[in-house]
């Protein structure tokens, strides 16, 4: 047996060791670069999910001020400040989106269709309309959303405020 012979092959088992050491280090140091850059791209899509839930709070306040005069919301909207929580489905389901409108501004007075005239022939109201969409988890509220979700990279709320004109 040559002595020599047995050295190296202790000597390749280092350099083999080391090797693997650093490969590992570059794994880690290369996964440590990308998470905080997925939480980046995570946190976008949520603000843009959050913009999208709050248009949709605007459309759906639109439409029950515009289109439909006598409902609770429009007529509780002329009185004084309503909200109520506008129903989303699908991808923006996880978001909740409160809506509040009042009536800034009445050329003239709706009219039911109880006293005959139709709901449609109203004209000259004005509303303030604001949509906040929250992400939150199923069964909770605004609220505890809030408070169990800010500060989290998957927290998201956007707010919209529009005026709607009904001539």
């Amino acid at each position: 047996m040559n002595p020599t012979s047995h050295k190296q092959r202790g000597f390749a088992l280092v350099i083999e060791i080391f090797a693997l050491v650093m490969i590992a280090a570059l794994v880690v140091a290369g996964l440590s670069l990308s998470m905080p850059q997925q939480a980046g791209v995570t946190q976008e899509a949520r603000a843009t999910e959050a913009e999208l839930a709050a248009r949709a709070g605007i459309e759906w306040a639109a439409y029950q001020t515009l289109n439909n005069d006598c409902g609770a919301f429009a007529v509780g909207a002329r009185t004084a400040p309503v909200s109520a929580v506008a129903p989303l489905a699908g991808s923006l389901a996880d978001f909740q989106v409160v809506v509040t409108a009042s009536a800034v501004t009445a050329a003239s007075a709706v009219v039911c269709a109880a006293s005959g005239v139709p709901a449609a022939s109203a004209v000259g109201w004005a509303y303030a309309v604001s949509a906040v969409a929250t992400a939150v988890t199923a069964g909770s509220g605004v609220a505890e959303a809030t408070n169990t979700q800010a500060g989290r990279a998957e927290y998201s709320e956007r707010t919209l405020q529009v005026r709607i004109d009904r001539n």
